[in-house]
């Protein structure tokens, strides 16, 4: 889908809407959504679906950048919107997005997320995805496209593994991996999210394991430090986050607007697929009235929604702008799941929406939407937070019994895979292509074998030739960039980061294309993606012995480079500590001192993270010291190649003698004769007359002039 240029859309003027016509409320919709959706290009030639700007990082205090997370939501919002509008124009985007998006194992964990992948940032999509179920939402086009249904499952099934019970009896870290800034913290977000995500399997599939699920989620968190109730008035407090390293007897006393909506949604899927129990039912009043009391403030008439920890001062976050959407949204599902909260919810989205088109007056166009809903005018906001936030109030005029979420007992059609991804690794060593020491064999020392031979075993009979500004596997539209005007446009750094994350995930290096990102990055420094970054160096290493490295690290800006361990003039941050780190590796490794490199390795997990996403770091090492072995030497001790390629035993061997083509008899290791490690003898001879050696004499005994 194209979208046309705003100044091809007639009409763009401030937001008009009257909530009691229904052509006004999807006009309105429908400029809402257009204008959210000039912020996205992933469906354009050479662009990445599924991803916002920024999409590669995530820096919500970054006006420039959304999160991932922020973009799986936007997706769910533009189902919502086909739901109410009968609008089918964004279908295809929707799609394509979702099933791009979605990784290797199904299961909404992509490899250029999953290093940094949060509990929360996963269930969002999954969100979207239920979304798609309830609302039968057409299934992909797109051959062998698992269904909406099993790719919720499969994120369900995923993060059954992730519940943890050695701290605080219970719940979800934020983050997936233990290296991750705030995997400490278990908070609202990921266990009401999860939550949720069960109670909403449970409701569409009727299978009581999920049910049983979402029931455990919820008493951990009504017994954990997240949610206290006020004994004088009766509000509950849902807290943004408690930390395990305390064992979640604090929290952050911060209240959210989706943290609410998340419990009180997943508590009324719960209260109708229970046929209205009495527990669920004091749940969702009691999450409801709380709402009201917190969010929707009586200085603004007590109808109309707001973010009330960031939004009057403006200082919300990326984010943060965006999370009124999703409670809009669930009160609207409420009212539909459990009919006794109609009569209260109604009225206050009705007022909302009013006074959220209110808002819709600013920007470049004149309509786009601010956050402050609570007065007609513009805060000099914009963004797709707002937009998707006025976009799901709005479209919520339009909500109707018609648009109850379907289940698989009342017509939902999404086919169900109760195993989707179960097998997907939780675990970050298992996410790594990763053979670390010699002392696994088997199925450890084949996939070595295999790996050495695909790569080509062949490197280590001296066929190590490294052609610079050559890349036989480097795709044609990468190579129009780089030999076009293109070359230099900050638009191609996400194509340029894609590409990197082919280069870690396929195994080979393309040093030119990665200097021309580099180069970008120096010409806009805000555009720098550190784990890019790194993961670039990293691949660098794989190809030595040669100047890519050295290369690549002088295109770093000089803030990000200390270069000694003890310069104190450069601020010490993630980034120059990861360079510090692989720049040592570099410096051992060009120094054949490998047994230092090995070891140096293995003596951080920093390590481990920084090569976590190259797809057989290890190996490629290994291959490129065994080709430096093998112009070297006709004969080297089996004790001193073990500790050169850190294998031992069968697997030492086995390397030598099938992927190298070396000869193994007892401790020593022979290699066959090749062009650079052949001793050949060689006579010099020059041919002096005796006619020479006269005008030496000569000289001798002539006289000074």
């Amino acid at each position: 889908m194209r979208l046309l240029p705003l100044a091809l859309v007639p009409g763009a003027l401030a937001i008009s809407l009257d909530i009691n016509d229904p052509s006004s409320v999807t006009s309105a919709a429908s400029s809402v959504a257009f204008d959210m959706m000039t912020s996205y290009t992933g469906n354009q030639t050479g662009q990445v679906p599924g991803l916002l700007p920024g999409g590669l990082s995530c820096d919500p205090n970054n006006p420039a950048i959304y999160c991932w997370w922020e973009a799986g939501a936007m997706f769910g919002s533009l189902i919502h919107y086909w739901q109410y509008t009968n609008d089918s124009s964004y279908n295809p985007v929707v799609a394509q997005a979702l099933q791009f998006q979605r990784g290797p194992d199904n299961n909404f964990n992509p490899p250029n997320q999953s290093k940094s992948m949060g509990v929360d940032d996963q269930v969002f999509w999954a969100f979207s995805a239920m979304d798609a179920v309830e609302a039968n939402f057409p299934e992909s086009d797109e051959e062998d496209a698992p269904s909406w249904l099993s790719l919720a499952q499969a994120v369900f099934n995923y993060q059954k593994a992730l519940w943890d019970t050695n701290t605080c009896g219970g719940g979800f870290h934020w983050q997936v991996f233990q290296f991750n800034a705030g995997w400490n913290l278990k908070n609202a977000v990921s266990n009401g999210g999860n939550f949720q995500l069960a109670a909403r399997l449970a409701y569409v599939t009727g299978n009581s394991s999920y049910a049983d699920w979402a029931n455990m989620v919820y008493d951990w968190m009504e017994t954990s430090a997240l949610m206290q109730t006020d004994p004088s008035s009766g509000v509950l407090y849902i807290w943004d986050n408690t930390d395990s390293n305390n064992n979640c007897t604090d929290q952050t006393r911060y209240v959210w607007t989706y943290n609410y909506g998340t419990l009180l949604v997943g508590s009324a899927y719960m209260y109708n697929l229970t046929n209205g129990s009495s527990v669920w039912e004091d749940r969702v009043n009691t999450i409801l009235n709380s709402t009201f009391t917190l969010f929707f403030p009586s200085q603004y008439g007590g109808n109309i929604l707001s973010e009330i920890q960031c939004e009057s001062t403006l200082v919300c976050d990326q984010d943060q702008k965006s999370f009124k959407a999703y409670l809009a949204r669930w009160l609207a599902v409420t009212s539909l799941l459990v009919p006794s909260t109609a009569p209260q919810i109604i009225p206050k989205l009705q007022a909302s929406a009013q006074a959220a088109a209110g808002q819709c007056d600013g920007g470049a166009n004149g309509r786009e939407c601010g956050m402050q809903w609570y007065t007609s005018t513009w805060d000099g906001s914009t963004g797709v937070g707002q937009q998707m936030a006025a976009l799901s109030v709005i479209g919520s005029v339009l909500n109707s019994q018609a648009l109850m979420p379907k289940s698989t007992r009342t017509g939902a059609t999404s086919k169900s895979d109760p195993n989707a991804g179960s097998t997907a690794p939780t675990n970050p060593a298992a996410l790594r292509d990763n053979i670390t020491t010699g002392d696994k064999a088997g199925a450890g020392i084949l996939t070595l074998l295999m790996a050495a031979l695909v790569i080509g075993a062949a490197v280590c009979l001296d066929k190590m030739g490294y052609a610079f500004d050559k890349c036989k596997e480097r795709p044609a539209h990468i190579d129009e960039i780089l030999n076009g005007l293109n070359r230099y446009n900050p638009e191609t750094t996400t194509t340029f980061q894609e590409y990197v994350n082919q280069q870690c995930e396929e195994k080979f290096f393309d040093a030119y294309a990665s200097l021309a990102l580099l180069k970008l990055y120096q010409f806009n420094p805000q555009l720098l993606h550190p784990e890019t970054a790194t993961n670039i160096l990293v691949k660098a290493l794989t190809v030595f012995p040669s100047p890519s490295f050295s290369l690549c690290l002088a295109l770093l800006p000089p803030s990000t480079i200390p270069y000694s361990p003890g310069n104190t003039s450069i601020p010490t941050t993630d980034l120059t500590e990861s360079i510090q780190k692989l720049t040592r590796l570099n410096t051992l490794l060009e120094s054949a001192q490998y047994e230092a490199f090995w070891s140096t390795l293995e003596s951080d997990d920093l390590y481990s993270d920084l090569y976590a996403d190259v797809v057989g770091f290890e190996d490629l090492v290994r291959i490129r010291i065994a080709g430096e072995v093998g112009k070297t030497f006709r004969q080297i001790d089996l004790s001193v190649l073990s500790g050169w390629l850190d294998l031992r035993g069968d697997a030492l061997t086995k390397f030598a003698q099938t992927a190298c083509g070396w000869r193994v008899t007892g401790q020593q290791v022979d290699i066959p004769a090749n062009a650079e490690n052949e001793a050949k003898s060689e006579t010099k001879g020059e041919r002096v007359g005796v006619d020479m050696f006269g005008r030496v004499f000569r000289r001798g005994y002539e006289a000074p002039a």
